[in-house]
């Protein structure tokens, strides 16, 4: 009995609850981040000038630059990842999936009591950054430009560049012109504020959880192995950030643009804890390459918009679902064989004795409708040593007789009060062919 108490208590140690996903509909879609592809940042910003061609200005659409600010910490777009190789408090990891808002065609409306959508198996890019640089990591004038306007004193530096110390890490960093900038030359007056970063990007796979209502990406239900992208074409990377970071030749005013928010934080950027909202702005700055010029995004002029185009490669095509949540009780598997092993070793001990009684068991005599003729004759005295009495010899004769049998051996039987003197007597009588003699 206690081990049954155990087992049933050993089943449930470590037993954790799981949210599982039930489906209803599932669809044919693409989705997902892929790798940067710098092939596509020309063309796409031709295509941006084409409706336009006289325009003086780079074009910059306003869903763009909005996007920028927090692209790694919108839950439209990205989920915090566990790190690859980094720890500590600061390393920071990103899991761009892209979500629902990335996915085509846009979901369907049926089924509007399942509230979640599963998109399977789609890939993926994890950003790894690790606040600071390296001694040996430094940049070089050709790895940074200025970014200012004449008349006004709001000017940054940004400097991207490879890692001389992490092989296939990248190393950036803005750096904030307190006194403006002249003639393309970054002007401070001693101390300058800046926030700098070391950062790896990752390809992966992983299927996410979205919701129906807002497009945000819940959770994330399964995720592959990491391959390390090594291969990123730095010049195509540095002119899609140009691009978004030179304000003059997009004319936007520089208290609209993007320095505009290092320049006037400048004291928020000398304390660590304070440029935490930086830091992800420039994590989400250096993110946006990957992000907008990879085959699944508006930066491959190849892709339209709601309908599923056959030029995408393999990966990019899955499925999704519209899913339900539930919960499920998820058993320890150690647990469960120790479980096992005591429920075993319980039935095992059962069925020992079952088997046991049912081999070893003795043939009881039959009750008949006489009580005291069972008691004297179909009783056995287990103490009892020696040579069988004429009792005990028709005690044998008569253990499994009936009622009939039992009239039949005992018809001539007299049986005698108990004496003072002799004790019980029984006289010599007949039963069938035998002889019973008491004394």
């Amino acid at each position: 009995m206690a081990a049954v108490w155990l087992s049933g208590v050993l089943l449930f140690v470590k037993t954790t609850l799981a949210t599982a996903h039930d489906p209803i509909h599932t669809y044919d879609a693409t989705a997902g981040v892929g790798q940067f592809n710098g092939s596509y940042v020309k063309p796409f910003f031709e295509k941006l000038q084409n409706p336009n061609p006289e325009y003086r200005y780079r074009v910059m659409p306003y869903s763009i630059h909005a996007i920028v600010y927090n692209l790694v910490v919108n839950s439209l777009y990205s989920t915090v990842s566990p790190p690859i190789n980094c720890e500590g408090r600061n390393c920071d990891s990103y899991l761009l999936t892209g979500g629902l808002i990335m996915a085509t065609p846009l979901p369907p409306t049926i089924y509007p009591s399942y509230p979640l959508i599963l998109i399977h198996d789609v890939p993926a890019s994890q950003l790894e950054f690790r606040r600071g640089l390296s001694d040996e990591d430094t940049f070089s004038e050709g790895d940074c430009t200025v970014y200012g306007s004449e008349g006004f004193l709001i000017g940054v530096r940004f400097c991207v560049a490879n890692s001389r110390v992490a092989h296939g890490s990248l190393i950036a960093g803005i750096y904030v012109c307190t006194n403006g900038t002249r003639q393309g030359e970054c002007l401070t007056n001693g101390v300058i504020p800046n926030i700098t970063t070391t950062f790896s990007i990752y390809n992966r796979r992983a299927s996410v959880i979205t919701a129906r209502s807002n497009f945000s990406i819940m959770s994330v239900s399964s995720i592959g192995p990491p391959t390390q992208d090594l291969n990123i074409n730095l010049a195509a990377y540095r002119t899609a950030l140009d691009w978004l970071l030179d304000f003059n030749a997009t004319g936007i005013p520089a208290p609209s643009s993007i320095a505009e928010r290092f320049w006037n934080t400048q004291d928020l950027l000398l304390n660590e804890v304070w440029s935490i909202e930086l830091y992800q702005t420039l994590q989400s700055i250096v993110a946006f390459p990957i992000w907008q010029f990879n085959p699944n995004n508006f930066g491959n002029p190849d892709l339209a918009a709601q309908e599923i185009v056959s030029t995408l490669p393999p990966e990019f095509y899955t499925n999704a679902s519209i899913v339900a949540p539930y919960t499920k009780i998820v058993v320890n598997r150690d647990m469960f064989i120790a479980f096992l092993v005591l429920e075993s070793i319980v039935l095992a001990f059962i069925w020992i004795v079952l088997l046991y009684i049912w081999i070893a068991r003795s043939h009881l005599p039959i009750i008949s409708s006489y009580p005291l003729i069972d008691f004297v004759l179909k009783t056995r005295n287990a103490a009892s040593s020696g040579p069988l009495s004429p009792l005990d010899t028709a005690s044998r004769d008569i253990l499994c007789a009936s009622d009939k049998d039992i009239r039949s051996s005992l018809r001539d039987t007299q049986v005698f009060s108990l004496s003072k003197r002799r004790g019980l007597g029984l006289k010599t009588g007949r039963c069938g062919d035998k002889s019973v003699a008491g004394g």
